[in-house]
């Protein structure tokens, strides 16, 4: 059986629950998990509407609906393979046979195809060099790969609408729009200094602000940004 409790931001309300083990429900989550571990292409989209709340608060809004492009790892990288082996989970089918998902990408790295729909799509492959050629929304070709352009460097050239690190004027004008919202001082949700009441005004003037900047995924993401640091200021100041 599971136990878990959860609870508010300074223990003002608690929550507990036990889940007794069931067999039948515990094979198919294992199940699951195994058919998107050896799945060659990554599972769909929640919804296809990036405004959906779900997608809007997710870490990776910008890589399933915007311009972001993936990290450069082993895992996002067309030549691994996941295999259902603890001992071996990874294969790399260009020139590694055992590697680390994890680890960062060599110089053969191309993005696999089916996380690159938002920018390119593949036209041709050389079996030999492991590049793949993307053609570019502009109808420009790429050659990703170590005889081409190294993903790399396709990450770096795309930094200015890629990166996840926000222009700190952005922050302050969420911070400051949030503020005027709940009708409170903007360093209080820099100090965590809120009150039962205010927490209650800032769930409203998030969603809010949500729906008016429906779209603006810099100051959506602005706005996660700012409300993960309220609530780091506030448990600081609950510890």
């Amino acid at each position: 059986r599971h136990y878990l409790t959860v609870a508010t931001p300074g223990n003002r309300a608690i929550v507990s629950c036990r889940t007794d083990y069931r067999a039948t429900d515990a094979k198919a989550l294992l199940k699951k998990a195994e058919t998107i571990i050896t799945a060659e292409r990554p599972p769909l989209k929640m919804r296809d509407d990036p405004s959906f709340y779900l997608c809007k608060w997710c870490d990776y809004s910008a890589l399933c609906h915007g311009t972001a492009l993936p990290a450069v790892n082993c895992r996002t990288c067309a030549h691994s393979t996941a295999r259902m082996n603890e001992a071996q989970p990874w294969t790399c089918e260009l020139n590694q046979p055992a590697i680390n998902g994890d680890q960062a990408g060599c110089d053969h790295h191309a993005y696999h195809p089916d996380l690159m729909a938002n920018h390119a799509e593949p036209v041709n492959a050389n079996p030999k060099t492991g590049v793949i050629t993307f053609r570019r929304k502009d109808g420009n070709p790429i050659e990703n790969g170590i005889s081409g352009l190294k993903s790399r460097e396709w990450l770096a050239r795309s930094i200015p609408s890629n990166s996840g690190e926000l222009e700190p004027p952005i922050e302050d004008e969420v911070r400051a729009a949030l503020a005027i919202e709940m009708d409170v001082n903007p360093s209080s949700l820099v100090d965590g200094d809120l009150d039962e009441d205010d927490w209650g005004k800032l769930t409203q003037a998030v969603r809010k602000l949500s729906g008016f900047w429906e779209g603006d995924d810099r100051r959506c993401q602005a706005l996660r940004a700012v409300i993960e640091q309220v609530d780091a200021a506030f448990m600081g100041l609950a510890e």
